[in-house]
């Protein structure tokens, strides 16, 4: 004879307990209720199970995967080459944060929101960061570091030239010769960053922009469309750009930050153009009425220091002592304060001193005849002995030498 479940009576009470719930069983089929029981309450205490974790991981069961994400500056130069790294941009959608690890690419690793680091050899590295989350969930991303050879000790010299024009760069010995634009644009007055991997410049409609030394990452420095810009000169920590700014038909000596923020006119004399910086950031000089003028960098106590005319292109010294310029076809320098001016030779444009102080580049068309169009390329001693050209270019002329600084 078959019983089913159903059928079973009992003369005893039963028990089952789990999970902290007690049933107890008196009845006829008691035993099949308690079966599905059963079933009921491991379903449901896999729920409570679940939803307890979940509760005691701050639901790191369904959390998401943090985002990483960062900067580096600058992310091209010579060795050595230091980095800044920031990854305050990194963010989890629905937690925070713990751990921030760097791995440079070299053999060597950091860890921290903003960190620094030093390539010491040539070569092109993959930076990875990897970002920890509270429920340990972790994500990456990764840039390119790329690091060439160093600045040979004596610098080079960027400078503008026709076709285009577009920016040039030599070596001081006059090897290297070499375009670093292809954009067939109207590039002109290149500027060097002090660290020496990029060079400032003006954009032929009388905008700023600003190429790597290599030709890389050539983009444009935004400053508001109504200020026609040129002239460009960075200051010694590499932060912000002086440039001759036009505003309502007047020339004025106008300053931004190299992300375009900040902008600032300085003076309100007109006709103020082609600023430099002293060495030390606290003055600038620039032109004025074919005149040389100082002004600190705020702006304030603009004052001449030169009585003659036809002046442009003044270039402080890097002792911060001198400054030269152009007059007239010919090459002087002044002390800074006014005193003691004198010509150094005879013909010649557009002075840029060398990183020590000791030479002087110029632009001159003294082997090719004063009645030429056609310029090259010379370098002197500061006291105007010593001078060769460095380029000799058939038909063609260079313009705007800029010496570039010296890195170790």
């Amino acid at each position: 004879m078959t019983t089913s479940l159903e059928d079973l009576t009992f003369s005893r009470e039963f028990t089952y307990t789990g999970f902290g719930i007690r049933v107890v069983g008196r009845e006829r089929g008691e035993e099949m209720r308690m079966y599905r029981m059963k079933r009921a309450l491991s379903a449901a205490a896999v729920f409570l199970l679940l939803a307890g974790l979940s509760s005691l991981t701050g639901c790191c069961l369904f959390s998401q995967a943090p985002v990483a994400s960062f900067t580096a500056t600058p992310t091209t130069g010579p060795a050595p080459l230091t980095v800044n790294f920031d990854a305050s941009a990194s963010y989890d959608p629905d937690g925070r944060i713990e751990n921030y690890k760097w791995d440079f690419g070299d053999g060597s690793a950091g860890y921290g929101v903003v960190v620094t680091h030093t390539f010491a050899q040539a070569k092109d590295y993959i930076v990875r960061l990897t970002v920890r989350d509270d429920c340990g969930k972790t994500a990456s991303t990764s840039q390119t570091i790329k690091v060439t050879g160093p600045v040979p000790s004596e610098g080079k010299i960027a400078f503008y030239r026709f076709p285009g024009p577009e920016i040039y760069v030599i070596n001081v010995d006059g090897s290297d010769y070499h375009r670093i634009t292809f954009a067939d644009h109207d590039f002109r007055d290149p500027d060097w960053s002090p660290d020496g991997t990029r060079i400032a410049f003006t954009k032929g409609n009388w905008r700023i922009w600003v190429v790597d030394a290599d030709g890389g990452n050539l983009h444009e420095i935004p400053i508001d469309e109504g200020i026609n810009a040129r002239h460009p000169a960075w200051s010694p920590d590499g932060t912000r750009i002086a440039f001759s700014c036009s505003l309502e038909g007047q020339d004025e000596i106008c300053v931004v930050n190299i992300d375009g923020s900040g902008f600032q006119k300085l003076t309100h004399l007109g006709d103020a153009q082609k600023p430099d910086w002293s060495p030390d950031g606290t003055k600038l000089a620039f032109t004025r009425r074919s005149e040389v003028w100082v002004m600190n960098t705020d702006g304030s106590n603009p004052h001449r220091v030169t009585s003659c005319s036809s002046i442009a292109y003044p270039a402080w010294s890097p002792d911060g002592r001198k400054i030269a310029f152009d007059k007239s076809a010919e090459i002087w320098v002044v002390d800074a304060h006014g005193g003691n001016p004198h010509q150094l030779i005879d013909p010649g444009w557009h002075p840029t001193w060398s990183p020590d102080g000791t030479k002087i580049a110029f632009l001159s068309r003294k082997y090719k005849g004063f009645d030429t169009d056609q310029y090259d390329i010379y370098i002197m001693n500061a006291d105007g002995s010593d001078v060769h050209n460095i380029t000799n270019t058939l038909d063609i002329s260079e313009y705007a030498p800029d010496w570039s600084p010296a890195l170790p």
